[in-house]
């Protein structure tokens, strides 16, 4: 009983440190504006975007349920970032060249956000 309790200690010591954190998601239609208003879309690329987010979300959430709990954060990190990575290669496969330079550097903009955040703290 006294190491199922540990257990569970720990898993709700993790989850909550993980969710204190973590940055705030977007959901897809925060998203999706956000690309709209910085890229221009037409209908068509919106549609083709909106329907690649929603893979990358279901691979997500796949992603999380079948969480290794052996604790290597490293290889669950390098797999949430090969998912991005995807994900990114996909979009910008939608977009034209001028969108495709707005795009990338959304993306370098994004990768340093954390940087953004330590330096107010």
């Amino acid at each position: 009983m006294n190491r199922f309790i540990m257990m569970l200690f720990a898993l709700l010591m993790i989850f909550s440190s993980a969710s204190v954190n973590a940055q705030p998601r977007m959901n897809i239609e925060d998203r999706l504006k956000s690309l709209q208003d910085e890229l221009k879309l037409s209908e068509a690329q919106f549609a083709k975007i909106k329907v690649i987010l929603e893979d990358q979300q279901k691979e997500m959430r796949k992603l999380r349920e079948n969480m290794d709990t052996s604790g290597d954060r490293e290889a669950m990190r390098e797999k949430f970032m090969k998912s991005a990575q995807k994900t990114d290669s996909l979009i910008e496969e939608v977009l034209d060249d001028a969108q495709k330079e707005k795009y990338k550097k959304l993306i370098a903009d994004r990768m340093r956000a954390p940087d953004r955040r330590r330096d107010r703290m």
